[in-house]
């Protein structure tokens, strides 16, 4: 296990496992992070309503989940709204990166005009943060670069 193994911070990457990490978090002393914790922290630091595009359905409930648990933290009700793009998953894992593209980028132009901002749930869609958000005129959030600023802050304040 890494914290016996010396880590100061352990980084868990899927979305989809959230729910366990809350577990883990009461047996573990090393501080645990989440990949999307810094993410629906931001998204959560902001009122308005919050478009979730999901390709796995794994990745539905968990992420509506830390939304709220984050929403509550800083003391708001953020409504949101999940889009669950299977069909884009499906593409992926057999290849067709431009058709999962694609497609998540229609689930994203659909749900736009209900929502002030958009996440991408999963780190996959990380990639298409910038073209959306140009495209569509909303900020979209992706986990990977916020992860990497907080684990950098992280490590630069224990230092």
């Amino acid at each position: 296990m890494a914290a016996d193994a010396g880590a100061e911070l352990i980084v868990f990457t899927c979305s989809s496992t959230s729910p366990t990490i809350d577990i883990a978090r009461r047996t573990v002393s090393v501080p645990i992070l989440k990949i999307d914790d810094p993410l629906y922290a931001r998204v959560a630091s902001t009122p308005g309503r919050v478009g979730l595009i999901c390709t796995a359905s794994s990745t539905v409930a968990p992420s509506r989940a830390l939304l709220a648990v984050h929403a509550q933290s800083a003391g708001r009700d953020i409504p949101a709204e999940s889009v669950l793009c299977a069909a884009a998953f499906d593409a992926l894992a057999s290849g067709r990166r431009d058709l999962h593209d694609r497609l998540v980028c229609e689930a994203a132009a659909k749900l736009a005009p209900s929502v002030d901002r958009i996440v991408l749930a999963q780190a996959s869609l990380a990639h298409l943060a910038e073209p959306l958000a140009d495209q569509l005129g909303l900020p979209v959030f992706a986990s990977p670069e916020l992860l990497a600023q907080e684990v950098v802050a992280r490590v630069r304040d224990s230092a």
